[in-house]
């Protein structure tokens, strides 16, 4: 009946809440449980009467209906936690890229008057993906902002080089600066990356 309170067993981090309910939306059944602000918890799965809710969709709760369910199976993750494991990817990451930029720049040597820009822009995506991903572990985490903001202020000038000699054409200049310039600030962006969070460090 309309008003009427339903209620809804919801399974979350191997813990059962039975939760009267009346609203429309996925995202006001599991507020409760998830918290709000900078402690909130991130769903990574959500089946509802033993149907999956596609990934896609966990990002807006509130465009997933509730009403009418009777189970609701969650897990999540803290934004801290997610934090970490993309930091560490992302250190992975910067990683590939430095081997990346290597082979690149022995190619521009061994090559000179050979056509690589697809291979220049692919890798300058890869690093702007880089700064961007490091951005969110950074808001995420709420520290290294400063130690970001130098990286990424060091890599800046050096990038804007490496565009003025790809317009010239000058391939073994470029493969210079890939080197000997934008790879000791990757390098420094994957150390950094890598670093232990300041918790882990105080009780080593």
């Amino acid at each position: 009946m309309p008003g009427q309170e339903a209620v809804v067993r919801v399974l979350h981090q191997g813990e059962t809440h039975d939760i009267d309910w009346t609203h429309e939306t996925m995202l006001e059944l599991l507020r409760p449980l998830l918290g709000e602000g900078a402690q909130a918890r991130v769903v990574t799965a959500l089946r509802i009467d033993g149907v999956a809710v596609p990934d896609d969709a966990l990002g807006d709760l509130s465009g997933v209906p509730s009403r009418g369910c009777e189970q609701v199976e969650v897990e999540s993750e803290s934004a801290a936690e997610i934090a970490r494991r993309a930091r560490a990817e992302s250190a992975a990451y910067a990683g590939r890229i430095r081997s990346s930029m290597v082979a690149l720049a022995d190619r521009a040597r061994l090559e000179p008057t050979a056509d690589f820009g697809s291979d220049l822009a692919e890798l300058l995506d890869a690093l702007a993906v880089l700064i961007g991903t490091s951005e969110l572990v950074v808001g995420a985490l709420g520290h290294g902002r400063e130690a970001l903001e130098q990286l990424a202020a060091a890599l800046g000038p050096v990038l804007d080089e490496v565009a003025d000699a790809q317009e010239r054409l000058d391939r073994v200049h470029i493969a210079d600066l890939l080197e000997f310039e934008v790879d000791p600030v990757i390098e420094r962006f994957e150390s950094w990356l890598g670093e232990p969070e300041p918790a882990a460090r105080a009780d080593a």
